[in-house]
Formats: C-alpha cells, sequence, structure tokens
C-alpha cells in the first residue's frame, strides 16, 4: 500500500540545507529542484505522472492548486502554451490530442441538442404559430449557443474567417466609398485556387 505521507518531509531538509535555501529567489529554488531530479536520473514524464496520480494529501493539494480554476492565468494554459509555442515540432501531436477532447465536447453538446425538449414537436400539438415559434432564428441561436458554446464558437470562427466572398464585399463595399481596395483585388484576380467567377455571376 502507497505511504501517506512523503518519504522525505521537511525535517530531512531542513538537516540537508537549512532554512537558507528557502530565503533564495524562485529562480534559484527551481534551478536546485531541476538539478536534484537530473542528479537522481528522474525524468519529467515520471515526476509529472507522479504529482497528477499520487493520493499522498500533500500531493493532491499542490496539484489541485495547479488545477485550480481560479487562478488567472490558469496554469495549465500556460504550460500549454509554452508547449505550443516553443516546441513546434510537437504541435502536431498536441493538435491531435485536442482533437479528441473536442470531438468528446461535441459528442457532449450534440446529446444535449438531441434531448432539448424545446426542439421537439408533439403532433398533436402541431400548429402553424408553433412551428414558427420553435422555427425563430433568435431562438433557435440563443438554445444553440447556450446548449452548445463550444460548436457554436467553432462555426462562428470558421464562418467569420477572411475567404473569397469576404474579400469581395469588402472591395465592393470600398469602391463604392470612393477608395478602391487593391489589395483584395489582387487576391480576387490572381488566387489560382479560385475561380473566376464573382458571387454574383455564379448561378
Amino acid at each position: 500500500m502507497p505511504p501517506a505521507t512523503l518519504s522525505y518531509g521537511e525535517t530531512f531538509w531542513k538537516e540537508k540545507l537549512g532554512d537558507e535555501y528557502k530565503k533564495k529567489s524562485l529562480t534559484e529554488r527551481i534551478h536546485l529542484i531541476f538539478s536534484l531530479t537530473m542528479f537522481l536520473g528522474l525524468s519529467l514524464a515520471e515526476y509529472l505522472s507522479f504529482v497528477f496520480s499520487s493520493d499522498i494529501p500533500s500531493v493532491k493539494q499542490q496539484a489541485g492548486m495547479f488545477m485550480g480554476t481560479s487562478t488567472t492565468p490558469w496554469p495549465p494554459e500556460t504550460v500549454y502554451n509554452l508547449w505550443h509555442d516553443r516546441f513546434s515540432r510537437a504541435r502536431t501531436r498536441l493538435h491531435t490530442w485536442v482533437q479528441a477532447c473536442a470531438l468528446e465536447i461535441a459528442e457532449e453538446e450534440s446529446n444535449k441538442l438531441i434531448s432539448e425538449t424545446a426542439f421537439k414537436i408533439k403532433i398533436k400539438d402541431l400548429t402553424v404559430a408553433s412551428v414558427k415559434e420553435i422555427l425563430q432564428p433568435k431562438i433557435i441561436s440563443d438554445k444553440l449557443q447556450q446548449l452548445a458554446p463550444f460548436m457554436w464558437s467553432l462555426l462562428h470562427h470558421f464562418a467569420s474567417l477572411p475567404n473569397r466572398y469576404h474579400r469581395y464585399n469588402r472591395a465592393k463595399e470600398s469602391s463604392s466609398s470612393g477608395s478602391e481596395d487593391e489589395s483584395a483585388s489582387s487576391d480576387w484576380d490572381d488566387d489560382p485556387n479560385e475561380d473566376t467567377q464573382t458571387p454574383q455571376e455564379k448561378p
């Protein structure tokens, strides 16, 4: 059975290091801890796995503080951003990991939408007025934002990205206001991945 306390407590470290090391700067204390892990041949994977899987109260408390949602910025978010920004070769693996979480969230939100009573119509209560009430765009959008905030934000971001149609509208607005948007026009004419028809010319 695993120990309920750490094998090396405060008394041990007072005898080995004394209190003077507690007074050192944060950087020096971090260097001390990291150099100790290197000296002992302990990998970060082993250390972190222990921290987040241990049932020792003092360790669980530290892990809980790290995962606490009241802290700003949130520590796990800070660590993830460091991984993403500083280790470009690992981004594909990170994105694969995030996609798995995104699929889980999408499934949860989909189940909420399917079971939402506001979207269910009983034949016996079916009227033109009831159908119009359910199909009101604001009611639908409000429910989607409430029950599926992740999918809503994802679709909103996707729809708001600067695509060919948006560039065309911006160029048109600039032209009508008396100024020409040369960059938009250039994108329109020179993009080899786009056809030559404007949205108005398409059937």
